[in-house]
């Protein structure tokens, strides 16, 4: 009868143990996000910067080359392969966003039109 009830005595325990890691990995989160949000300020502020360079260059807004480099790039930050490619949808939301910025600059979007003979593309400059 002893047993069962140090058994139970240290369920409450391991369960506040576990509360207690949750809050404390919780908590840290929170500080990893203050310090990913300063950094995607950092990183947009730039993207609109090279908006305004390809807006005064007339060049499209795109790079998918320059994009397929930074994906290859941090997809090597982890080793779990899972995560590497959490990482990769992740950046592949940040380029979206980017690219939007820089459409909101005045940058080129190049739009492709396909037909049965060929594929055009045709640059236009966003005003919005």
């Amino acid at each position: 009868m002893k047993q069962n009830q140090t058994t139970n005595n240290e369920r409450p325990n391991s369960k506040l143990r576990r509360l207690e890691k949750l809050e404390a990995a919780r908590k840290r989160i929170d500080e990893v996000d203050a310090q990913i949000s300063a950094l995607l300020v950092e990183r947009l502020q730039l993207a609109n910067e090279i908006g305004n360079v390809k807006a005064d260059l007339h060049i499209q807004i795109k790079d998918k080359a320059r994009e397929l480099d930074v994906l290859a790039r941090v997809a090597t930050a982890s080793e779990d392969a899972n995560i590497s490619d959490a990482i990769k949808e992740i950046y592949q939301a940040i380029f979206a966003s980017s690219r939007e910025l820089q459409a909101r600059k005045g940058a080129h979007v190049a739009e492709t039109l396909y037909f049965p003979q060929a594929a055009v593309v045709r640059f236009t400059k966003t005003n919005q």
